[in-house]
């Protein structure tokens, strides 16, 4: 785990709880879905930042804090709050306390850790997944925390949970049958942090083209604004963060390589994505390979 990171405990009947602002208050920060469902809120009361998550719980942090609370809504169970924090409200709380955190899944190389950045169900858990099933290890299934000035960026290490929509676990027999043995759920965190060896954006091809898998490299000035489409960020209205998240997210795609893998979605070459992606991670890194072998 990340040192300090802030650990989850559950609000006791002394913690006072501030009550969830309404969508409409001017510093209210909504994510939704693509759909535009709202998934959950977050602001800053009181000294502490909060996330609400209608249905579930309201959680509490502050970078004075040592935990993050969470108030269960009633009748909630402790293992669905437990799995949203690890998911997705942790991450936001590192990069709120001054970390930066990816919307991707992620596998680790010889050069470190390769990123997989997409929308939600384009494929980057199943990518992930199914690379693992062929070898690779996996380093994370939603979430990419990371720190970095200048051309240095390292991956931290959070436990995860391997989740995948029953179509994806279909789509991934196969590849469980030939390769090792992986299942679903909880892992522990890597061993340690790891430098970012490289990112792929991966896209539904929705144009008519003569190819099933389009793979690109972007330069810097293309890929800069494609990979901020994938950035937490947990308070959009506070200048000075988001100007050190930018500065990061510059210095990110200007000294790691990006792709773009556009594919079709079409079960039936799945195995045919994951060679082209495979030789992507094991040949198109080498560069950065190197550079880390000279460092060393």
């Amino acid at each position: 785990m990340v040192a300090n990171a802030p650990e989850l405990r559950f609000a006791d009947a002394g913690d006072e709880r501030l009550a969830p602002l309404s969508f409409d208050e001017p510093d209210v920060h909504i994510w939704r879905t693509s759909e535009g469902a709202v998934v959950a809120y977050g602001y800053q009361r009181g000294g502490f930042c909060w996330m609400h998550w209608p249905r579930l719980a309201t959680y509490r942090f502050a970078s004075s804090d040592a935990f993050v609370t969470a108030f269960p809504q009633e009748g909630r169970r402790s293992d669905a709050i437990r799995d949203t924090y690890r998911r997705s409200v942790l991450p936001m709380v590192l990069q709120a306390l001054g970390l930066e955190a990816m919307h991707a899944s992620a596998i680790a190389v010889e050069a470190g850790v390769v990123a997989f950045a997409a929308r939600s169900k384009t494929g980057k858990s199943t990518v992930a997944f199914g690379l693992s099933c062929r070898g690779f290890s996996q380093w994370a299934d939603d979430s990419v925390v990371f720190r970095g000035a200048g051309d240095a960026h390292e991956a931290v290490p959070l436990a995860f949970n391997v989740r995948l929509r029953p179509e994806s676990s279909t789509l991934l027999g196969s590849e469980r049958r030939s390769g090792p043995r992986r299942v679903e759920g909880a892992r522990r965190p890597p061993a340690g942090p790891a430098p970012i060896a490289g990112i792929c954006l991966l896209e539904r091809l929705r144009e008519q083209s003569d190819r099933s898998i389009v793979i690109r490299h972007l330069p810097p000035e293309e890929a800069f604004p494609a990979v901020l489409t994938h950035a937490h960020v947990f308070n959009p209205f506070d200048v000075e963060r988001r100007k050190r998240m930018m500065e990061t997210y510059l210095g990110l795609v200007a000294g790691v390589p990006v792709y773009e893998v556009r594919f079709e979605a079409n079960p039936s070459q799945f195995s045919e994505l994951l060679d082209a992606i495979g030789n992507v991670v094991t040949t198109g890194f080498v560069d950065r390979v190197r550079e880390v072998s000279m460092a060393l």
